[in-house]
């Protein structure tokens, strides 16, 4: 899992949120938070989304950000959301035994969005417009800017990736550090160690389609990804640069070919989706 992401402009849908993760695994614990607190924010103050075992601390945050957390699931995956889940933001704190796993905490999320927002969703795999992530050469060759990593990052189990460095003495070389640095904002997008998938999952924060990998490539891989902002794909970020949207540089699709030597192939393909059946305001604390 990511033990740690961080992020200076919201992107889940615009432009990245920080979020902290880490992963103990001790004892068990009930799938429900001992003390939950969940307020409207009306405020315009920093967003930030931080979860950790047994705790869950967000700040100005709309609800279908911590959908897409608790359910694992991109913001193009969400079927039958109200505009509100978008546009309305909260402050939640919920709190139970700090020896909870990951899992167990996600859990928890779920039945706190169950129990306070009413809602009942479901996962389904459905045929949707995506945008295939595949090698844009047919000798396949590899773009400048996307070469094989020293480090393999996502070698946890559960395909995610780590944002620390493995924990061996070869660790103390900067060059087989696990690195995630996704600045998107800034139209730039770091890592070393990742594979494919994880590329592509992070990536689907940035486009109108759910990004799935298609490249058959095994990795893992680093590169160093940079554009310019999209004022229709990314307008909080392309406003924060204060760059003019006719300035020189590539866009994310050209960078995406001339960089990494990889495309985004617009089809229609399987790709899971959580429906939501019902979702409500929650009820004052």
């Amino acid at each position: 899992m990511w033990r740690y992401i961080r992020r200076s402009v919201m992107i889940l849908g615009a432009a990245l949120l920080p979020v902290a993760i880490s992963g103990a695994q001790s004892k068990p614990a009930e799938a429900q938070f001992d003390v939950v607190s969940v307020k409207p924010n009306i405020g315009s103050g920093p967003q930030n989304l931080r979860v950790t075992p047994g705790r869950a601390q967000v700040t100005n945050i709309p609800l279908n950000t911590l959908l897409q957390f608790a359910y694992q699931v991109q913001a193009r995956a969400l079927v039958g959301a109200p505009d509100w889940i978008r546009e309305e933001r909260f402050d939640i704190l919920a709190t139970a035994d700090p020896n909870s796993t990951m899992d167990q905490t996600r859990a928890m999320l779920k039945a706190m969005l169950e129990d306070r927002f009413q809602l009942i969703a479901r996962k389904e795999v459905r045929e949707i417009p995506i945008y295939a992530l595949v090698v844009a050469r047919r000798d396949g060759k590899l773009g400048p800017k996307l070469q094989t990593a020293t480090v393999d990052c996502a070698g946890n189990g559960n395909g995610r990736p780590l944002a620390g460095a493995p924990q061996d003495a070869a660790a103390q070389d900067p060059s087989k550090r696990c690195l995630i640095l996704p600045l998107f904002g800034q139209g730039r997008f770091q890592g070393r160690g990742l594979h494919m998938e994880n590329i592509a999952s992070a990536l689907n924060n940035l486009v109108d389609r759910t990004i799935v990998d298609k490249t058959g490539l095994p990795g893992p891989y680093e590169f160093d990804l940079t554009w310019i902002p999209d004022a229709l794909l990314q307008p909080r970020a392309a406003a924060a640069t204060g760059k003019p949207a006719d300035l020189p540089g590539p866009s994310l699709f050209t960078a995406i070919e001339e960089q990494l030597g990889l495309k985004l192939d617009p089809q229609r393909g399987q790709a899971e989706v959580l429906v939501i059946d019902r979702v409500a305001h929650p009820k004052p604390d």
